[in-house]
């Protein structure tokens, strides 16, 4: 009988697998967001804000901060707090900074950006120390590394899909709003990405630069915001999901 049983490698995840199948979709969810939102944040940092790459990166340290935090809330907190409430939390964080973000105009001072997008890292920095530390405790001891290897899959998947789905969905929003302007007739080339369009804003008399900058600001501006806002809804349903399937599993202290 023993002989035919599988290798332990080969046997089905069997402990918590709605757990283990909620923390995976929550490092999806994590992945998505960090990536996807990431990058049009640092565009519109750079482009609409006109800080440089460097500038970018200085002023978005407090964003970094807010991740270590909220890793730092988690594990704090994982021993005494139910992971369903837990995960509540951080994705309630993660929605309720894309919400802020989704209210941003080109003239919205940077501070208050990186405020908004501070509560988002923090709920991301729970949610990613929350999914990591339930997959190892919802695996058997003998599949610890592979339930980690999909964990990171997931991540990875995420960030793929973030970036994918994100980007595009800005950049249609943004070509539509600049081909229907009627206060600006487009330079041929223009009208495809709020770089290009600054970098041809450079080339034309002063007038014609203004307008076509301020219209691409509008137009990406209004692509981030609309992404951020259908993002803030999409976590705010993902929390339901994951607090019904976390719902039995105990604190683990």
């Amino acid at each position: 009988m023993d002989a035919a049983r599988p290798p332990p490698s080969a046997r089905p995840v069997a402990v918590h697998p709605a757990a283990f199948g909620a923390a995976v979709g929550t490092n999806i969810v994590v992945g998505l967001a960090m990536a996807g939102l990431g990058l049009l944040a640092f565009t519109f940092l750079q482009t609409v804000h006109d800080l440089s790459p460097l500038r970018a990166g200085l002023v978005a340290l407090p964003t970094i901060a807010g991740s270590i935090a909220g890793t730092a809330v988690a594990a704090r907190l994982g021993g005494r707090i139910r992971p369903a409430t837990l995960v509540v939390v951080g994705f309630g964080l993660t929605a309720g900074g894309l919400a802020g973000v989704g209210q941003l105009d080109p003239d919205t001072h940077v501070a208050v950006f990186i405020t908004g997008y501070t509560v988002l890292t923090l709920g991301i920095g729970i949610l990613g120390t929350l999914a990591n530390t339930l997959v190892l405790d919802t695996a058997p001891t003998e599949r610890a590394s592979s339930a980690a290897g999909t964990s990171e899959t997931g991540m990875v998947l995420g960030e793929a899909l973030g970036i994918a789905l994100f980007g595009t969905v800005s950049a249609a929003i943004y070509q539509r709003l600049m081909a229907r302007d009627p206060g600006i007739a487009l330079p041929d080339g223009a009208g495809n990405t709020v770089a290009g369009d600054v970098g041809i804003a450079r080339q034309l008399p002063a007038d014609e630069a203004a307008t076509l900058i301020d219209a691409a600001h509008e137009a990406f501006t209004s692509g981030f915001t609309t992404v951020s806002t259908t993002a803030a809804v999409l976590l705010t349903c993902a929390a339901v999901a994951a607090a019904v399937a976390l719902r039995r599993v105990p604190a683990r202290g």
